[in-house]
């Protein structure tokens, strides 16, 4: 791609990201960033200064690469790096970016252009620590195994393997064993990624014929953590690669921890060889928490965030939603909006009126992704083949928010499932579009009112 028209796609997502309403510092930040350019499918931002890199890695990666891939109309890389000083003698012609090591993770990956040869980090989010997790007797084992592999890394239990259903806390914990083991050596070497990025980085590196750099990248690791690893499941060449970095990294006495959504031995497709290393360390699981456990997430959430909500409303939603973390944090937070748009103090009321379509006591049939894809078309009017297509119209791209939020609410598919049925979208798309309807929803009464009303009629829809 020429770097005019870079130019002109950085252009156009920059006034995407304006309209989100990012604040004036943020927007102001934007602004100095520079396309540097394009090459095998990774766009080269340029920022500022250390500072600014630094604030777009933790709070902007994800929504500038979706405003990307949406302006380009297909997934691509984002890669960050500071801009050169300007000489006093004469400035730098940058034409093409420097030709990256690897290919950089998606999410908030601190591998950039020009990093050392030990990073600061590897994709940690730093509010996933232990001192933020809420143990339970639902997860304890889990908990415990994690802290010991954090303290002593390769010497407790490794592989460490955390297996249960989406949205009981393995991914926290996961990042939380990263954070802690940087807080108390930053030279550690630590990469969190996700199977798929895995799978990504692999096939990425057979496409343009450097598999020796893929090799020094993730064999170079002290501290790997991948989360749902049954998404190597059918796919031959991705285990077989990932089963020689799994032995060279634990022959080299390096720490593995994986995260999979149900146990090693019911992956039916994977193989015999990879079950086995899993089950040579400590494989444990986390199930739904108890009563208690919930009504301590919910206090800590409010915590958190400055909220004043009664305790008997937040005794109200743990006792409706026992399922998983994701759906009663997301409970908690339709009450919430529900008092906020309606101008309207949190009552218990309030509560069991805006919860009970959504989270009904009784349980109910379980809710597929094309359930929801097909009323969600139906309620907006708009075909199904335009929501899950590539067309950036405004009301098309708010319809496809919608629907992936409720996938992501109302079912227990991964990030990268529903990014596949969402017309074959990379997980950040799905999180930005996850995140996006979040932030909006305590705001926005209309935006509010459809989420409800959809809820509602997918529900009680016929469509399997």
């Amino acid at each position: 791609m020429e770097r005019a028209e870079l130019t002109r796609v950085w252009e156009a997502a920059c006034e995407d990201l304006k309209a989100q309403d990012l604040g004036r510092i943020a927007t102001a930040m934007l602004l100095d960033i520079q396309p540097l350019g394009y090459s095998d499918g990774i766009v080269v931002l340029a920022a500022p200064d250390d500072f600014a890199l630094a604030n777009i890695r933790k709070n902007y990666f994800d929504r500038i690469q979706t405003a990307l891939n949406e302006h380009l109309g297909h997934d691509v890389q984002l890669a960050l790096t500071v801009a050169q000083p300007v000489s006093n003698v004469a400035p730098p012609v940058v034409e093409t970016p420097p030709e990256p090591t690897y290919r950089p993770a998606v999410a908030t990956s601190e591998w950039e252009l020009g990093a050392p040869a030990i990073p600061v980090a590897s994709n940690l989010v730093p509010t996933y620590t232990f001192d933020s997790f809420v143990m339970g007797a639902s997860n304890r084992l889990a908990y415990s195994s994690a802290q010991a592999v954090a303290e002593q890394p390769a010497r407790t239990y490794n592989p460490l393997l955390i297996y249960g259903p989406s949205g009981l806390g393995k991914t926290h914990l996961l990042q939380a064993i990263g954070n802690y083991v940087r807080e108390q050596d930053p030279t550690s070497r630590v990469m969190y990624v996700t199977t798929e990025q895995f799978t990504n980085d692999f096939i990425h590196s057979i496409r343009v014929k450097k598999a020796h750099e893929f090799h020094n990248r993730y064999r170079s690791i002290d501290v790997l953590l991948i989360d749902d690893i049954q998404e190597v499941e059918n796919k031959d060449q991705t285990q077989q690669e990932f089963f020689q970095t799994f032995n060279h990294l634990h022959l080299a006495g390096k720490q593995i921890v994986l995260t999979c959504d149900k146990h090693p031995n019911e992956l039916k497709l994977l193989t015999e060889r990879l079950r086995t290393r899993f089950a040579n360390g400590l494989v444990c699981d986390v199930s739904p928490p108890e009563l208690e456990t919930r009504l301590t997430i919910l206090i800590r959430r409010c915590e958190a965030e400055g909220r004043d909500v009664p305790r008997e409303v937040l005794e109200s939603i743990a006792r409706r939603v026992d399922s998983n973390v994701r759906n009663l944090e997301g409970a908690l937070t339709r009450v919430v909006a529900a008092a906020s748009v309606n101008n309207l103090p949190i009552t218990l009321r309030l509560a069991e009126d805006t919860l009970k379509d959504i989270y009904p006591q009784a349980s109910q049939r379980k809710i597929s992704a094309d359930s929801i894809l097909y009323e969600t078309a139906n309620y907006f009017e708009i075909p199904v083949d335009e929501i899950i297509g590539r067309s950036r119209t405004r009301e098309i791209v708010n319809a496809r928010h919608v629907a992936m939020y409720l996938t992501r609410e109302l079912t227990d598919f991964s990030l990268p499932e529903i990014g596949r049925r969402f017309g074959n979208r990379d997980h950040s798309t799905v999180k930005h579009a996850y995140d996006r309807i979040m932030d909006l929803i305590d705001s926005n009464k209309e935006l509010f009112q459809d989420i409800q009303r959809l809820t509602a009629v997918i529900k009680d829809s016929k469509h399997p």
